[in-house]
């Protein structure tokens, strides 16, 4: 479920290169790039420069902390049977079985073991066998975990990773950060989950870039105030074997990597956490059970098949495609 940076979702190249149609006005931001969970991390603040490195500290601390292959790491020590009290695992938890709840297993922390029998975890890709794939499916489900106040420890044999929603998680707490320090307006590119604080100085919108699917640079602008943008696409990472594409992102039903016609989905919010384990759980639904779950949650969505673009009506208005669109648009 990782959304890494080597197939960048909201794309950094093309939003440095909007250069001040991006920013909007003369004042230059302060910025410095780190690299943390496994990816380039941005960081572009109107305000103190001593500001940026604190944020890098803390993406590093969160990095450390939510890892599940670092051996040092909380998730990595209850993954292998020990047990956590650290505040960000519970609330990432936290966060993440109230999502699994809510999408009904479409995003499910626990799908971990599955992911890695793909080779996404490290990278070394393959298909596995069916014997393999039924065993690791054996040990997913987000209804196994129970906990309450105090330490936290999962049931034999169960593993997770936040890949699918860290990364919105930590956008949230460097956020917070900032705005506690008094910042009215940056931006944070992490790896493609893209976080605008405040507006621009001007007053005006921050205008966010989502990717093409399937072409070269973007597919539309987003004017945004204050939110995340995630994208999911199957784009992000994938291996061919015999003509067949498998992407990364994985069915938690199945154990297979979804292949039900979605190209890419796009969630904006306020809680980055929940837009990134959203735009996953909307992929792995599909496009009707998705536009679905979209209205009737009120979400702010840009989903792209190969023939249609649903849109929220909250962004049909608003949204800047580029050039015309060859697909039927719907708004949900």
């Amino acid at each position: 479920m990782r959304k890494p940076f080597f197939v960048i979702v909201i794309s950094v190249c093309l939003v440095l290169s909007l250069g001040l149609g991006l920013f909007g006005c003369k004042q230059a931001p302060k910025e410095k790039t780190f690299f943390a969970m496994n990816t380039l991390m941005t960081v572009s603040l109107y305000g103190d420069s001593a500001l940026l490195d604190e944020c890098g500290r803390l993406l590093a601390s969160l990095d450390r902390t939510l890892s599940a292959t670092d051996p040092t790491s909380e998730v990595y020590r209850l993954n292998h049977g020990g047990t956590s009290e650290d505040e960000h695992v519970k609330e990432l938890l936290d966060k993440s079985l109230a999502l699994s709840r809510l999408t009904e297993g479409a995003f499910d922390p626990t799908v971990y073991p599955v992911v890695r029998a793909w080779g996404f975890t490290t990278g070394d890709y393959r298909i596995p066998a069916q014997d393999e794939l039924t065993a690791a499916l054996s040990k997913v489900g987000y209804e196994r975990i129970a906990w309450k106040e105090g330490s936290i420890s999962l049931p034999q044999g169960v593993e997770i990773d936040f890949g699918g929603i860290a990364k919105g998680y930590a956008g949230d707490l460097v956020k917070r950060y900032l705005l506690d320090k008094g910042l009215t307006s940056g931006l944070l590119n992490l790896g493609g989950n893209v976080v605008a604080i405040g507006a621009k100085p001007d007053g005006t919108p921050y205008r966010i870039a989502v990717k093409d699917p399937v072409g070269e640079g973007y597919m539309c602008i987003l004017p945004v105030v204050d939110k995340s943008v995630v994208t999911s696409g199957l784009y992000e990472r994938y291996f061919e074997k015999d003509g067949v594409k498998y992407g990364h992102i994985v069915d938690p039903s199945t154990g297979y990597p979804v292949d039900n016609g979605f190209l890419s989905v796009t969630v904006v919010g306020e809680d980055g956490a929940k837009c990134d384990a959203l735009s996953t759980a909307l992929f792995v639904m599909g496009p009707q059970k998705a536009c679905e779950f979209a209205k009737s949650n009120a979400l702010s969505v840009v989903m792209a098949t190969e023939d249609c673009l649903y849109v929220s009506s909250d962004l049909s208005s608003s949204i800047a495609w580029k050039g015309e669109q060859n697909k039927r648009v719907v708004t949900l």
